[in-house]
Parts: C-alpha cells; structure tokens; sequence
C-alpha cells in the first residue's frame, strides 16, 4: 500500500544533501559560486527538462551559473547517492524522484544513504500522473485488450521502463499484479532511451509521465490507454483513468 500510494503519481522533488544549517547560517552571503543541479535520470526525460528550467530561473536570481548534471544508473539512486554523500554546503542540489527518495530504500537495502536523514527536501516541484502508451501498431485499443492479450499469451508482451527500480519499473509490476498477467520487462538507461524504442516498435508498450510524450501521442505515433490517478489530466481528458 505504501509503494502503491506513492507510485500512483511521480513526485518530483528538489533536495539538499544534510541539514540545510550552513545555508541557513549565511543567507546573506549564498551563493558565493556556482550551484550544481544533479539530475539522476537521463536526458530528455521529464526531471531532465524541470532541472534546466529550475537552473535558468536560478541563474537569473542569483547571477551564477547553475549546472545542470545528469547522473544515471540503479533506478536514479546513483546520483541520489552523489548528492547524499557530497558536503552539505547549499551548492550540490538533487532533483529526484519518488524512487531514489523514498522507494529506493526498499529496493535497494546496501544504499550508501538514508534519504530521511541524509537529504533535507526544499520543495515539491510538481507531481504528475503516469499513462500506459503502446506503439500504434498493437491491436490494443484499451486496457481489457491489454490485459486479454497477455493473459492469453503470458511473458510475450514486453514493456519498457526507465531501468530497474524506477517508477516506471514499478508501475508496470503493480499492473501485472493486480491484472494478474505476465509481461516481460525490458530497462533501459532511462526513458529517453526506452521511447525511442517504442516509437520504432521495438518494444510495443511503456508505462511513463506524459509529459516527454504528449507530442507524440497528438501527433498520433502513440497511442494511450488509460492514465493513473482519481480524476483524468485536463491534457488528456478523453483518457481515462
């Protein structure tokens, strides 16, 4: 019920390694230099793309250069883990994700961090929903025609995820779960990657954020069956939930 709760919708979240004492101590005087903003998904997905908007803002309120880092692997933990551990002095931040923040210390017991005491949360950013997409080519037109297909044929419809341990890995055993189906998992190094992929067919169904896909989901290379949460997004009003 805890994972399924926090699954239900990706929350993005802008963190500090440690206390934020040493900030709170110079106020007057942060920044000195340049800030590192550490991004532990790839390029091109959603969190990428909020973490340049948040260090163009920060630029232009502060007038230092804010670098935006992209640190992948392990689910996003890795990245989590360089904020974690670097010197808690306001000028690493990390832009993460319901997974290495919370869920992450489920899934991987030898984390080198404890998000509850190794990170000092600054603000939510947004919180999104998640859709189940599949390339326009499957005969899948809704989610029955989905779950029909797989339980017919168990482990021969393959989705892909933004790596192991990621919502979008999680999300899509939730699914299995509770549609009692078998499906093959494919990760990849993040959801740009995986997108790609299943914009060639090469893998015929995702379950992400819409946001890096709204484009291709107007402009008809993809289609969706059904989004997560209680009320349908106003972007996507003829999906239902």
């Amino acid at each position: 019920m805890f994972i399924h709760n926090l699954i239900k919708r990706l929350v993005i979240v802008i963190a500090i390694t440690g206390v934020s004492a040493v900030i709170a101590q110079s106020q007057d005087a942060y920044p000195k230099g340049s800030i590192k903003i550490v991004v532990p998904y790839s390029a091109g997905a959603v969190t990428d793309a909020l973490g340049r908007i948040i260090a163009m803002g920060l630029n232009e309120s502060f007038g230092v250069t804010v670098i935006v880092e992209n640190k992948v692997g392990a689910g996003g933990t890795i990245g989590t883990e360089q904020v974690a551990l670097s010197p808690p002095d306001g000028y690493t931040l990390l832009l993460g994700a319901t997974g290495p923040v919370s869920v992450g210390k489920a899934l991987y017991p030898q984390l080198r961090y404890d998000p509850a005491t190794d990170l000092t949360p600054l603000a939510i950013i947004t919180r999104v929903p998640f859709v189940v997409v599949v390339h326009p080519d499957q005969p899948y037109k809704n989610i029955a025609d989905l779950i029909a297909a797989a339980k017919a044929k168990p482990n021969s419809i393959a989705y892909g995820s933004a790596g192991n341990g990621t919502p979008q890995h999680i999300i899509g055993e939730m699914f299995k779960q509770s549609a009692n189906v078998q499906l093959l998992h494919i990760p990849y190094k993040g959801s740009a990657p995986a997108t790609t992929d299943l914009l060639g067919n090469q893998v015929p169904l995702m379950f992400d954020n819409p946001g890096p896909l709204m484009q291709h989901i107007r402009n008809g290379k993809l289609r969706v069956l059904a989004q997560t949460g209680e009320r349908r997004s106003a972007a996507l009003s003829d999906v239902p939930t």
